[in-house]
């Protein structure tokens, strides 16, 4: 679980630094903006327990609740950016930060492709009366988890996007 909560949290700071860097300001960052900017990392660290991903997946309405939270915590936090940088608890420069998170999230999904390709998945389900010879990972299978691995950058790449569009709309 380590690997997938460090790149959300290299996703939020590269999604921070974007925003900042389109509008040629500072990343600023308040105590609370960033209390509330845990909150997603933490209910995410909380899967690498065993009791939380059944207790979520059990009951049906848990995970679109999880969501709305995540998307309501960061929706505050957006609100409670500090507006100049003496009132800010840090301050960064935002091309520096922006080269250092892609470089993070490509990093880290190399790793985990990596881990991927060479992985067996020991926790597949499969039908005890096939041959162990017809028990290799499907294919597909493969296929998904590398993408998978890939989301947070492209994802970056949408969100570098679409604030630069936004950016152009207001110009």
């Amino acid at each position: 679980m380590f690997l997938p909560v460090l790149g959300l949290f290299a996703f939020l700071a590269f999604a921070l630094a974007s925003v900042a860097w389109f509008a040629g300001e500072l990343v600023l960052l308040s105590v609370p903006q960033a209390a509330l900017l845990a909150v997603p990392v933490f209910l995410t660290v909380m899967f690498s327990f065993p009791f939380y991903p059944r207790a979520v997946f059990r009951q049906r309405w848990l995970p679109v609740a999880l969501l709305l939270v995540a998307g309501l915590v960061s929706a505050m936090a957006s609100l409670l950016a500090p507006s100049a940088a003496d009132d800010a608890w840090l301050a960064f420069s935002a091309p520096p930060l922006l080269i250092g998170t892609m470089t993070a999230l490509v990093i880290l999904s190399v790793i985990g492709t990596i881990a991927t390709v060479r992985g067996e998945d020991g926790d597949e389900i499969i039908d005890p009366l096939r041959a162990q010879d017809e028990t290799k990972p499907r294919q597909g299978r493969r296929v998904f988890l590398v993408f998978v691995n890939w989301l947070f950058p492209l994802l970056a790449i949408v969100i570098f996007a679409m604030t630069w569009g936004f950016t152009a709309l207001r110009s």
